[in-house]
């Protein structure tokens, strides 16, 4: 069968306003719902006045999502996870005014929402503006799952006292009289959660929904029960007339007579209940807009969505609803029923939630009451299956027991008291965890790593064989007490067990892969400057960003430790001190003389009267003898002055990778390899250099072979040396 444009266009229409018409209703299901779990116990008196504001908040959510569209279809309706922060609040402030007058318990309650409301919209659109949603993700992810288990826990028993039509406890439940007041929700909620196992959620809700509706008016059919009586016994719900929009401005939280009457003493007193309802508000849109990114498969801006739905939080604030964001639940149902248009399904959801909240109690009353029981129960039951029996196969066993924590100790001390102590206990877990981690990135001695400052080959030996006096250690992470004693640890054990012929006199710590420390880390840092210095070796400390620099400096009182730039800096320094050290004083030995090996070579070429002569150049601070990228035909040995190689001239500063001194060998690799030079060569001083060219050691090879073979030979014994030391340092550094 073709279809015409006429007809696709119909069906596409057709599609959306189901998908809106179905999501739209079930976000005024949940509305009510949670003005159920708000106002609970003595509260409910006021359910009347919950539900039009809670049908205003879902209205706000709808709205907000028509006109503030972002990257995809986004469904936006108040929250659960919220509510149920909101409904301990609303409980405390009812037992606080306990025998005060009720319009000034109505009011300040009202207030209460209101301003939690608003205080989650000003958060998001401050985290939204500033970019710093990732803050809002560093909540511990078992906390996160010893909340939700917990909402889960709430969710149900408020779910079977609403079935209770409020007015009876828990205790209560096992009564025959009260048993077919949630029984048979209950029993339908535990069908839909098990149905969900082999069913999407979309079917699941859709056909929940809808099945309970069409089996509760079968039952009043079948038994010839009144519309009335059906009420009277919680058969369906039996709202007051005053639940109606016509008097939402009496409703209004902000209207002149709500803020005269309210106790604000007692509402500013919630603010802790406030801000946590609030950040909770901010952590579920975060992970709610993830939610529907991964399931759409469409790309979002979560700052831009935290924006919107800060936009919302406003908006309903300022009507006086409940906190609203990103629905991943109904974005899912709408999806799955085969629409995707953000513009008409929400427009659909719009119009939905306002005929439902223009209906008011007169279109509210031909729903069952168990309808909402079950639905508060369905969403209960998956919180608590997702965190106590899904995750029990993929969270660490001890992350496990921070979410039974958390709901073991909501049962027996309350849902905040709960909350503090899994933050605490997961916060401690993580410290401990983390003091376990290797605080060294590496340990290695100045024999394996030099600096970047390249010598003649005889000096570098003599470094290496005198380089056991230095321990250098490559710190990481973040610094705090039980890292910085780690470090200590290993420090003093280096120690202890140092060669006495060759005695430890430098410990360099390196700090480029430290991202921070705190105060308790610097006191540590001063006990182990006056640890190094005590037993006659000096501390020196690299690598610091100035901030975090200048509060070890103040910290510390020990003088046997030094400060420099980077680790280069540090050895190369080091490595002065060694050389001075070793070299006799009258001279006999000097820097030098260190290229013993190719002096004596050369003076031997030009004692044969060879063609093949490496002639001696003189260049001039700052000229370029090499360029990075051109042929790599020649090398150098420097007889006088100092050169640097550079990479990256481009930027600024150039990044220098390397000094040479006299006597060392200048451009060799690319010489023997063949390849492209790595870096450019600069004079840093007036230098004296011999220029080695493939050309010569060819003219050397046919003049005198025996002379060749042993230049060869000196220049594979230096990169054997040197491609030795860079596999010992390797292997240092991986172990």
């Amino acid at each position: 069968m073709v279809v015409g444009v006429g007809q696709k266009a119909q069906l596409g229409l057709l599609s959306a306003m189901s998908a809106g018409v179905i999501s739209g209703a079930l976000s005024c299901l949940y509305a009510i719902s949670l003005a159920n779990i708000i106002f609970t116990g003595s509260n409910q008196v006021f359910l009347g006045v919950a539900i039009p504001i809670t049908l205003m908040a879902a209205v706000a959510g709808a709205l907000t999502a028509v006109g503030m569209r972002s990257g995809g279809l986004m469904i936006i309706q108040t929250q659960s996870v919220v509510a149920v922060v909101l409904a301990v609040g609303t409980t405390t402030v009812a037992q606080q005014l306990e025998g005060a007058d009720s319009e000034v318990l109505r009011a300040s309650l009202l207030l209460l929402v209101a301003v939690t409301t608003l205080a989650t919209g000003l958060i998001m659109l401050l985290i939204g503006l500033t970019g710093a949603e990732q803050i809002a993700k560093s909540i511990p992810y078992p906390v996160i799952g010893g909340f939700l288990a917990a909402t889960g826990y709430i969710l149900v028993a408020r779910s079977v006292q609403f079935g209770l039509q409020g007015g009876e406890e828990i205790t209560a439940l096992l009564h025959p009289d009260h048993l077919r007041q949630w029984v048979p929700a209950v029993a339908a909620a535990v069908l839909m959660r098990i149905a969900q196992q082999r069913y999407n959620l979309a079917t699941v809700l859709t056909a929940g929904v809808l099945g309970y509706c069409v089996l509760t008016y079968l039952g009043l059919g079948l038994t010839g029960m009144s519309a009335g009586d059906a009420r009277a016994m919680g058969v369906l719900m039996n709202l007051p007339p005053e639940a109606s929009f016509l008097r939402l401005p009496e409703f209004w939280a902000f209207a002149p007579g709500n803020i005269a009457r309210a106790d604000w003493g007692v509402v500013l007193a919630q603010y802790p209940l406030i801000i946590t309802a609030a950040s909770l508000g901010v952590l579920g849109a975060l992970l709610n807009m993830s939610a529907i990114e991964f399931a759409s498969g469409d790309t979002r801006d979560i700052k831009t969505e935290l924006r919107v739905s800060a936009t919302g939080n406003l908006l309903s604030g300022l009507v006086g609803g409940i906190v609203v964001y990103p629905s991943a639940t109904l974005t899912q149902l709408a999806i799955a029923l085969g629409e995707r248009s953000h513009l008409r399904v929400t427009s659909a959801v719009l119009l939905t939630t306002l005929a439902i909240l223009f209906g008011g109690a007169d279109l509210i009353n031909l729903m069952p009451r168990g309808l909402f029981t079950m639905l508060l129960c369905f969403i209960g039951l998956s919180f608590l299956w997702r965190w106590l029996v899904s995750e029990y196969t993929r969270m660490p066993r001890e992350d496990y027991l921070i979410v039974l924590l958390i709901l073991v100790c909501t049962l027996l001390a309350g849902f905040v008291w709960a909350i503090l102590l899994g933050v605490v206990v997961a916060s401690l877990r993580f410290t401990i965890a983390y003091a376990r981690l290797p605080v060294l990135r590496n340990k290695t001695t100045g024999a394996m790593r030099l600096s970047s400052t390249e010598r003649a080959d005889s000096a570098t030996e003599l470094l290496v064989r005198n380089g056991a006096v230095t321990q250098i250690f490559s710190a990481q992470g973040y610094m705090f007490f039980g890292t910085a004693n780690g470090l200590f640890s290993n420090i003093s054990e280096a120690l202890e067990n140092a060669d006495p012929h060759q005695p430890l006199r430098n410990v360099v710590v390196d700090f480029q892969h430290v991202q921070g420390i705190d105060v308790s880390a610097i006191q540590m840092f001063d006990r182990l400057a006056k640890f190094v210095g005590e037993r006659g070796a000096r501390l020196v400390f690299t690598g610091l960003k100035p901030q975090l620099s200048r509060q070890i400096k103040r910290g510390i009182t020990g003088n046997a430790i030094s400060f420099e730039a980077s680790m280069d800096i540090a050895l190369n320094r080091l490595e002065e001190e060694t050389l001075r050290d070793l070299v006799p004083p009258d001279g006999a030995t000097t820097t030098e003389s260190f290229s013993a090996g190719f002096r004596a070579l050369f003076q031997e070429i030009e004692a044969a009267g060879l063609d093949a002569s490496f002639a001696v150049d003189h260049v001039a601070a700052g000229q370029r003898l090499f360029a990075t990228g051109e042929p790599a035909d020649s090398m150098l040995l420097v007889e006088k002055g100092r050169l640097y190689a550079t990479i990256r001239e481009d930027s600024d500063p150039a990044v220098r990778v390397a000094t040479f001194l006299p006597g060392s060998i200048v451009g060799e690799i690319g010489f023997v390899m063949g390849g492209p030079r790595t870096a450019s060569i600069i004079a840093e001083t007036d230098c004296t250099l011999r220029q080695i060219t493939h050309t010569h050691l060819a003219l050397l090879e046919r003049e005198n072979p025996q002379l060749a073979l042993q230049f060869s030979k000196l220049i594979s014994s230096l990169l054997a040396r040197r491609l030795a030391r860079t596999t010992a340092l390797l292997h240092a550094v991986a172990d």
